[in-house]
């Protein structure tokens, strides 16, 4: 009985050790995601994630601002995102974005969009395709 407690005691010791750590990196990294929040809004950059095959969208607050709206998201997926590329620009950016993903380009463009009062506004995207093991690509951030 004394070994078995004793067994208890560290494998109780070790637990609790291992959840002071994951909650030191759990702080550790909502401090990080805080900082880049803060410094991606002071840069006035957005930040944006689209999952493949789908093509649905997740967009950083700062996104709204840059499309002249209310902070938050604008586009739920490609085809929204494509609504508001200036019809000028919009086949070289979609084309751009396909080769990307087909692995025969960089995503970085630069593109016009219309604002809500009709003005017009440069912006600026570039992106990462993520594959699987297979090089399958599975999202573009």
């Amino acid at each position: 009985f004394v070994a078995t407690g004793l067994i208890i005691a560290l494998v109780g010791g070790l637990l609790r050790g291992t959840a002071g750590r994951l909650a030191g990196a759990r702080e550790t990294a909502q401090r990080r995601a805080e900082r880049l929040r803060v410094a991606a809004q002071a840069a006035r950059m957005g930040t944006w994630d689209v999952e493949l095959p789908s093509g649905r969208i997740t967009e950083s607050d700062e996104i709204g601002r840059m499309f002249g709206r209310q902070p938050g998201p604008v586009h739920r997926d490609m085809t929204e995102f494509a609504a508001t590329i200036h019809p000028d620009d919009r086949a070289r950016v979609l084309a751009l974005f396909e080769a990307a993903i087909a692995g025969r380009a960089t995503y970085h463009t630069e593109f016009r969009t219309r604002l809500l009062g009709g003005r017009e506004r440069y912006l600026e995207t570039a992106g990462t395709v993520l594959r699987d093991a297979d090089g399958t690509p599975y999202r573009v951030i």
